[in-house]
């Protein structure tokens, strides 16, 4: 990979780390709200359909969230790897990955082939 390509990628992949962030950062946020109210005491109801609800609005947040850190996760590995000189070869073959796979997942560590394998 030539070094303007390997230097684009680096850029998409350090904004989608930062969009990530503030993301992760509003979703805690509101996973927080969601269990205290604004003086930070514990928010309760008598109504069990209230809780229920509650309770499965947080866990969806915390399923969002989760996704969000395991993708941080992944675009960081992927600087890493620039940074090695390892960006763009499939970590289970060897081989080069594909431009137009890494313009739609820049964090992908597989080429198609691995990845339809690997399930990544």
């Amino acid at each position: 990979m030539d070094p303007a390509e390997l230097e684009h990628f680096r850029r998409l992949l350090q904004e989608e780390r930062e969009r990530l962030l503030k993301a992760i950062a509003a979703h805690s946020e509101e996973l927080k709200k969601m269990t205290a109210d604004e003086t930070g005491d514990k928010v309760y109801s008598d109504h069990m359909a209230d809780m229920a609800l509650l309770s499965r609005m947080k866990e969806r947040k915390a399923g969002v969230l989760q996704k969000e850190w395991r993708e941080l996760k992944e675009i960081e590995d992927a600087l890493t790897r620039i940074k090695q000189g390892t960006y763009g070869i499939c970590q289970r073959c060897g081989n080069p990955i594909e431009r137009e796979r890494l313009k739609i997942i820049p964090y992908t560590r597989f080429c198609s082939a691995c990845g339809r394998t690997a399930g990544g």
